[in-house]
């Protein structure tokens, strides 16, 4: 297919891999110019409707934009969220559902020293892979602060009485350092 570009400003973007109707399009467009007509507003903790509540005024060729969001915490949530858009002639564009599910943080500390001398290594890069058997879990890494303390968080629930393995790797240099740590919760 041939590439059509537009000179427009964009409010919502929406892309489709179907031919819409102009039913399709004027009732999309409806829901957004009326939306107490189509759309039923829950609160944030409910999963009764969807929530517009960002938009980003984009104009020309190579736009991009970045939103961020602070979600429920609560371990389990479902977050979804959907992009829209048109361009200045109201063709609409709708993108899939995207979603992820809350999980809680499995947190790693320590402190890294020099062995010769016990003093304190700043600036060393340590990563932590977890494993449950041979079944990678997850990764975290974290850089230490001028007391050679790190804090990972790997985005994991874990769960109590069950043996973990975290390989960790140290880096300063040309100097790498390797550990193995089973633990239980």
């Amino acid at each position: 297919p041939t590439p059509r570009y537009y000179n427009c400003t964009i409010d919502e973007v929406r892309i489709s891999d179907v031919i819409r109707s102009s039913d399709w399009i004027n009732q999309t467009y409806q829901m957004v110019q009326n939306q107490g007509s189509f759309v039923t507003f829950g609160s944030e903790e409910s999963s009764t409707g969807w929530k517009n509540d960002t938009w980003t005024q984009m104009t020309g060729l190579g736009n991009w934009s970045n939103v961020t969001k602070v979600v429920n915490s609560t371990v389990g949530a479902t977050i979804a969220w959907k992009v829209y858009a048109n361009d200045t002639v109201d063709n609409w564009n709708i993108s899939d559902v995207y979603s992820f599910v809350t999980v809680d943080f499995f947190e790693l500390t320590g402190k890294v020293l020099f062995w010769e001398n016990a003093t304190c290594v700043s600036g060393a890069y340590v990563i932590a892979k977890v494993y449950d058997g041979l079944q990678f879990l997850g990764q975290g890494s974290d850089t230490t602060d001028s007391s050679g303390d790190y804090l990972i968080k790997i985005p994991l629930t874990l769960e109590e009485d069950k043996r973990y393995l975290a390989n960790i790797t140290v880096t300063k240099g040309s100097y790498q350092a390797y550990l193995k740590h089973y633990f239980r919760l």
